[in-house]
């Protein structure tokens, strides 16, 4: 995933990193003999390590005292500038800062002769995509892991070419097109293999992912042979954030299989199942309060337990996944909590104006990200909203004027998006309405 939880620790990265506090903190005094390029190239080498156990305050720090004594006619100075637009990233909620960093470095970049920056380039380009996918702007995002993929083809290096075919895999699947999903993530898994050890968290990670575009194809019985074969290794490594993300992923497994049997006591034993595997990977990641992976296991757990028709602790948790994603910025799933939650408020309060007014910013924001899938979602709950508005109330009263005017309110939005199918329903139920 893109926002990564923090890791533990190992007692060696423990110590690589008091070794680098102390070289950063020398290098800082004025009669200081220490190379100010030496300490930019440390920090470049550890910054994945301090952004993945939650230290990207204080890498960023240190990134911002060191960049005033980096050349800034070396190819240093764009590396750096990467190091601190990925970082910016990991902290969150500064996206123009993000932008405004990667596209200095990209201008720098094209300075220079592009052998002699062909590699930090395209990491560039892949971390740019990575931040662009993460929020939801898909186009962007694959024209950069494209040009990423271009550079390091050209330099014939399988673990990078691998790290792209991931991210490609990535930006298909949130698209929903599965099929090339499946493609690229086979590729990917191609790729780590050849790297062998180094590659586990790479290939197992890819592997869950493949496994939930075979779910999204239908094909459960390979999904879940790859899940069960990525639990298997995490545990084994004690990958805590990585099985999270297996267990979301097997929780959803279980959900489909309810859909599928008819016998009540099945349907709720595969429910409870699910709620069950939700909650260890919640329990897994509730110090990483800050993280992209709790957010979503906190919807996916909410909308279990509404299944469950546990209404209090359902509302608790989308709330809390919408907190996250507000937080982090990632608007898509936000759009998506955001279905759910005015769902659970007409369900569980009967708040029709609460509902509304949730849904059709979840349908704002689906349109100006081009996610048809959400957007239809949206669409069709709105309707659900009128046609009780309709019901409820009678001809020639306030309460019908009122639900005759959310409905022209909805029809001109989904006109707007071409959302034919909610379209014709609602003209139909506007015309109902009216007589």
């Amino acid at each position: 995933m893109l926002h990564t939880p923090p890791t533990p620790l190992t007692a060696k990265q423990q110590a690589v990193l008091n070794n680098l506090r102390t070289i950063v903190k020398r290098q800082s005094r004025p009669t200081s003999l220490i190379d100010p390029s030496t300490v930019t190239e440390l920090l470049i080498q550890y910054g994945d390590l301090m952004r993945a156990t939650g230290l990207a305050e204080e890498l960023l720090t240190y990134l911002e005292r060191i960049q005033d004594r980096t050349p800034a006619d070396t190819v240093l100075y764009p590396r750096l500038l990467v190091e601190i637009a990925q970082t910016l990233d990991a902290i969150g909620g500064m996206h123009l800062g993000v932008d405004a960093t990667f596209q200095e470095a990209f201008t720098l970049f094209a300075m220079y002769p592009a052998t002699e920056v062909h590699s930090y380039h395209a990491q560039a380009h892949l971390a740019y995509g990575r931040h662009l996918l993460n929020n939801s702007d898909f186009e962007a995002a694959l024209a950069h892991f494209q040009q990423a993929m271009e550079m390091y083809g050209a330099m014939e290096n399988v673990a990078d070419i691998a790290a792209v075919e991931a991210e490609l895999g990535r930006v298909y699947l949130a698209q929903g097109d599965f099929s090339a999903a499946v493609l690229h993530f086979e590729r990917a898994l191609e790729g780590f293999a050849a790297e062998g050890e180094s590659a586990v968290f790479a290939y197992t990670s890819a592997q869950t992912e493949l496994a939930m575009a075979y779910i999204q194809r239908g094909e459960i019985g390979q999904a879940s042979q790859l899940l069960g074969d990525a639990l298997t290794v995490c545990d084994a490594l004690e990958l805590r954030v990585l099985r999270a993300q297996v267990l979301r992923e097997m929780a959803y497994v279980d959900q489909t299989r309810a859909e599928t049997v008819t016998d009540e006591k099945m349907r709720r034993r595969y429910l409870d199942e699910a709620e069950q595997r939700l909650q260890q990977a919640v329990d897994d990641l509730l110090s990483h309060h800050d993280s992209l992976e709790l957010a979503i296991a906190y919807h996916d757990l909410g909308r279990v337990e509404a299944r469950l028709r546990k209404f209090d602790e359902a509302e608790a948790h989308v709330r809390l996944s919408i907190e996250n994603f507000s937080r982090l910025g990632n608007r898509r799933n936000f759009a998506v909590a955001q279905i759910t939650l005015g769902q659970l408020l007409l369900v569980r309060h009967n708040d029709l104006t609460g509902a509304t007014e949730r849904i059709r910013q979840s349908l704002a924001i689906a349109g100006e990200l081009g996610d048809r899938f959400t957007q239809q979602q949206a669409a069709e709950s709105l309707v659900r909203i009128h046609q009780l508005q309709v019901k409820r109330s009678k001809p020639g009263t306030v309460e019908r004027r009122q639900a005759i005017d959310e409905i022209a309110y909805t029809l001109e939005r989904l006109k707007r998006l071409a959302l034919t199918p909610s379209l014709e329903t609602l003209e139909t139920l506007l015309i109902e309405a009216e007589t």
